[in-house]
């Protein structure tokens, strides 16, 4: 009787590990949830599986403190080292994530293998990711609608409900781009009561998901900046 309760008790300790591991394994961050769609925007169907899609996901820098602390030296004219401006190359050399959490975030991108999927890695601090609807559902458990703009006409992929991303990025993970935000239309509104009196402007055939201003709390990284004023990817490099 001791022998077989021993056994037994070994085999539910053995099936509470398993069951755990794969809880571990699976677990979920939910970054952000969708009720209904943004002021403006009106969601439609869902959006084709094959359609494609661009997102930046920003990995956590680090020594910020010391890029403040340069910040303020460099502006205060009494300090040495007054407008000795860094290189933006010397500036990310410092920030730039380190490099086990840059390899853990594009694991996890890699992990779909996917022919539709293609990440460029020349940005330091994100990745910018060009791949399907159906790809984004699967990498963020989320779901891709149409979306369209009352104003403009403009058609844009952007998710309903929640998305989540492995929780153990949680802390990696400071910004997703592309998934959840949507993009400022607020000047071409403007503008378009301006020259056509009211009038509506002819619809932006558009459904491409481009990347937007991120509407997430999390840091802003120097590429987010970049997409939210389409600042061209090769001055950066230039």
């Amino acid at each position: 009787f001791f022998y077989n309760s021993k056994m037994r008790t070994s085999f539910v300790l053995v099936a509470v590990f398993i069951a755990t591991a794969v809880f571990a394994s699976s677990a979920r961050y939910e970054v952000f949830h969708r009720i209904q769609a943004p002021p403006g925007w009106v969601q439609g169907v869902r959006a084709p599986q094959a359609a494609p899609m661009k997102l930046m996901i920003g990995v956590m820098q680090q020594n910020l403190d010391w890029l403040e602390k340069m910040f303020w030296m460099i502006s205060d004219p009494q300090h040495p080292l007054y407008s000795h401006f860094l290189t933006p190359k010397e500036i990310m050399e410092k920030i730039a994530p380190r490099p086990e959490h840059a390899a853990a975030v594009l694991s996890w991108l890699q992990s779909l293998n996917s022919p539709t999927v293609k990440i460029d890695t020349s940005p330091q601090d994100a990745y910018i990711v060009e791949c399907t609807v159906a790809d984004v559902e699967r990498l963020f458990s989320t779901v891709i609608h149409v979306y369209k703009h009352d104003v403009t006409g403009r058609l844009i992929l952007r998710n309903a409900g929640a998305y989540s991303i492995p929780h153990e990025l949680s802390d990696i993970v400071t910004m997703v781009s592309g998934v959840a935000d949507f993009p400022s239309t607020e000047g071409k509104q403007k503008a378009s009561r301006k020259l056509d009196l009211g009038k509506k402007q002819p619809a932006e055939k558009q459904a491409d998901g481009q990347v937007g201003s991120s509407g997430s709390a999390a840091i802003v990284v120097p590429w987010s900046v970049q997409s939210m004023y389409n600042i061209p990817y090769d001055l950066f490099t230039s």
